[in-house]
């Protein structure tokens, strides 16, 4: 089973499957300056968006309904497409009874995040992306219900299994610094134990890095 509980803010999650609960994190590709000299470059391994069911029924209960019928499609959609996880995000459910409940700022919706696996599609973005668009197109329309998807990521699945090959390029940077100011020559590096961090350099290409500082001791 591909649907994905949300726990913590920094994209944690478990998968629950039949007989296990396995643990992952995503972390999403932001588009920033690299401000390190050493990073790994790796494929991104999903297309991601935000989709936002949003209902603006004026009873409560019949949101909440409304809202529930919806969410049954999309998680229908992912049980059907292995190569589909969808995340449930924090959840908005407005108990005012209104018929401009949107209007007031008492918005009654759920999030989620979908993730379309790019191997599924030969690593290609844009089919990846088509595919994302198809899903929320084909989900039913439903009374006073509205789905906003947000623009297209790339994600990639627990970075922090590449740290080590992280370090070990930092080490060779330190390694190539010393034979240009000389083997008496000494660093200071700090900041190697904050977390991987992953920035999109293109439609598939993510640089992942950890962000240190290296100083020349004098």
């Amino acid at each position: 089973m591909k649907i994905l509980k949300y726990i913590l803010p920094t994209f944690l999650f478990f998968q629950f499957s039949i007989g296990q609960t396995i643990f992952k994190q995503i972390t999403i590709a932001v588009s920033e300056k690299i401000d390190v000299s050493t990073y790994l470059v790796k494929n991104a391994e999903y297309v991601t968006a935000e989709l936002t069911i949003i209902n603006d029924d004026s009873e409560p209960i019949d949101r909440y309904k409304l809202i529930e019928s919806a969410k049954k499609h999309l998680e229908q959609i992912a049980n059907s497409k292995d190569y589909v996880s969808i995340i449930l995000l924090p959840v908005k459910l407005s108990t005012i009874r209104s018929k401009f409940i949107s209007k007031i700022g008492f918005d009654t919706f759920l999030q989620y995040r979908i993730l379309i696996s790019l191997a599924h599609f030969n690593n290609d973005f844009l089919d990846a992306t088509i595919e994302l668009r198809k899903i929320v197109d084909s989900l039913p329309e439903i009374e006073d219900t509205d789905y906003k998807l947000s623009s297209a990521e790339l994600a990639i699945e627990n970075p922090e299994k590449y740290r080590q090959e992280i370090l070990d390029l930092v080490v060779k940077d330190v390694q190539n610094l010393k034979e240009s100011f000389g083997d008496s020559t000494n660093f200071e590096i700090e900041g190697l134990e904050n977390p991987v961090q992953a920035i999109q350099l293109d439609d598939i290409k993510i640089a992942l890095f950890i962000g240190y500082q290296l100083k020349l001791k004098i």
